[in-house]
């Protein structure tokens, strides 16, 4: 093997490597275990000043989800806001497994971090405290909750 093709294939697996690393990692590294769920990825959508935010969870815990318990998004200023819709996975035998939350926001509530408060605990949404630069009927797909 010459030179250039050892070069070439170290490039190739530090690429790849990366890739994986993207691909594998977690959205947030020590989610609630009181919430009981996981998110596996978020997606926000601007809609000329307003945003549609998607929070895609897994229930991660046995015990499932409470739908006895609100579900709310709490905002950096204090207030929280209901989901405008629910999307529900599972079977009809089995508890759910994943549920997608739907949250209508206006500009000023998407500055700063959103947590999604579930069951009794929280999960990070978002962390950064900048608007999406989005254009109209734009979206983005997040798998990290640092955006």
């Amino acid at each position: 093997m010459n030179r250039r093709v050892r070069i070439l294939v170290t490039l190739l697996i530090i690429c790849l490597g990366f890739a994986a690393w993207q691909w594998l990692k977690p959205y947030e590294w020590n989610p609630d275990p009181e919430a009981r769920a996981k998110v596996v990825f978020s997606r926000i959508e601007r809609d000329q000043d307003f945003f549609w935010l998607d929070a895609y969870v897994k229930i991660t815990d046995s015990r499932g989800h409470d739908f006895e318990k609100p579900v709310r998004l709490a905002l950096a200023d204090g207030r929280e806001l209901k989901p405008a819709d629910i999307t529900i996975e599972g079977s009809a035998e089995q508890e759910a497994e994943a549920i997608s939350f739907r949250f209508w926001l206006d500009s000023k509530d998407v500055v700063g971090p959103l947590r999604l408060r579930l069951n009794d605990g929280e999960l990070l949404i978002r962390g950064e405290p900048i608007i999406p630069d989005l254009e109209s009927r734009e979206f983005r797909f997040h798998q990290s909750s640092h955006w």
